[in-house]
């Protein structure tokens, strides 16, 4: 399974869309509609994970961080939306096959094994995440260059909010 498309963090797309925001005089490249497409349907897949994990944990730093993520990727969502307008078509708000499965299961989960189901998810997902925006970084003519410069060091933040939680929730 692709992680990559699993969890593309709000917080990094966000950058990304700053960065490939066409201008009057530029349109959206095939590689930035296929990643802003691609961006869209894990940001709503995530959006959903996190709402499951707000209401179902009893975690209060579990909860917190799925508030953030919550308000993150319903601002993501919007933005993405806003870029129909500028060569992005209109594709439906649903998520994978892959991304409905992984909800089912963590739907089923409850207590400590529901926070560290998820929490692993979202540090594995991140990681994934992280190394496909170093490698963007190593070509400085990738139209993603600029985003992921911006972006490693919020996605290394998010790694280690993600670690601290789940190491807390081993003790």
């Amino acid at each position: 399974m692709n992680k990559f498309i699993l969890c593309v963090p709000a917080i990094v797309v966000l950058f990304f869309l700053s960065s490939c925001r066409p201008s009057a005089k530029s349109e959206l490249n095939q590689h930035d509609i296929a990643f802003i497409k691609k961006a869209k349907e894990a940001d709503l897949a995530e959006l959903k994970a996190a709402q499951v994990a707000a209401s179902t944990s009893k975690n209060p730093r579990v909860i917190a961080f799925a508030k953030m993520l919550i308000d993150n990727y319903q601002g993501e969502l919007s933005k993405l939306n806003e870029l129909h307008g500028s060569g992005l078509e209109n594709n439906k708000d649903s998520i994978s096959p892959a991304h409905t499965q992984y909800l089912a299961n963590i739907r089923k989960l409850t207590g400590p094994v529901f926070d560290s189901a998820y929490m692993n998810n979202e540090l594995n997902n991140t990681e994934t995440v992280l190394m496909v925006y170093v490698n963007a970084m190593q070509d400085k003519d990738d139209s993603l260059y600029s985003a992921a410069h911006a972006a490693t060091p919020l996605i290394q933040a998010q790694i280690d909010s993600a670690k601290n939680i789940l190491g807390s929730l081993k003790k």
